[in-house]
């Protein structure tokens, strides 16, 4: 085969790559998706290196009582988003608590959940409210929880979620605002959603 035919070929097919990722970065907004396990205590939270990066962590809340508990460094000035996301199928409504220093109390959790000294805390109680649909998975989902403020001291903070009724259920945690994805992300994006389906459930196969 023709040396040169096959440089060429790779040369276009390297451009409809190109092509394909710049198309998907102009029109696409969704989170990169992460999964949390194991973190059903302070000592154990899920540590989000960049919070303002747009992340969809899917995870899923055990009965009685137990908390999900996420963790995150910001800075002052800098914009805290997080929503909660609920499937259509179940009727768990989780709460969320934002925990840090420059977080004004509003209101107080339950005892078994677990709060670090000398912080502000404020509660979002779970509302289902309408379901939205959410262009990025298949059906639609409820959004019963949404925190979306200016951070006013640096320091570390938490994020808990939480149900007082003690029941369980799949949520998915959409944390930041920046949808800055490297190439890496973007081809590994249609990997993770066949491999597992939302909020943690293993694929069909």
């Amino acid at each position: 085969m023709n040396v040169y035919y096959v440089m060429g070929v790779r040369r276009a097919l390297l451009l409809v790559f190109a092509i394909m990722i710049i198309s998907m970065i102009s029109t696409a907004s969704a989170h990169v998706p992460r999964t949390a396990e194991e973190n059903e205590s302070l000592g154990t939270a899920m540590v989000i290196e960049d919070p303002i990066k747009s992340w969809a962590i899917y995870s899923e809340l055990r009965d009685g009582e137990i908390a999900n508990y996420y963790e995150m460094d910001m800075d002052e000035g800098e914009r805290l988003f997080l929503s909660i996301l609920t499937p259509e199928n179940q009727e768990f409504v989780p709460n969320l608590a934002v925990m840090g220093p420059g977080i004004e109390k509003n209101d107080t959790t339950p005892d078994f959940v677990e709060q670090p000294l000398n912080v502000g805390v404020k509660i979002i109680q779970g509302e289902l409210g309408e379901r939205e649909y959410e262009p990025f998975t298949p059906g639609s989902y409820y959004h019963p929880a949404r925190f979306d403020e200016e951070i006013n001291e640096s320091g570390t903070y938490h994020v808990v979620v939480y149900n007082e009724e003690e029941t369980g259920g799949k949520y998915g945690l959409a944390v930041g605002y920046q949808e800055t994805w490297g190439p890496i992300e973007w081809v590994r994006l249609p990997l993770e959603s066949f491999e597992q389906e939302p909020y943690g459930l293993p694929a069909r196969r």
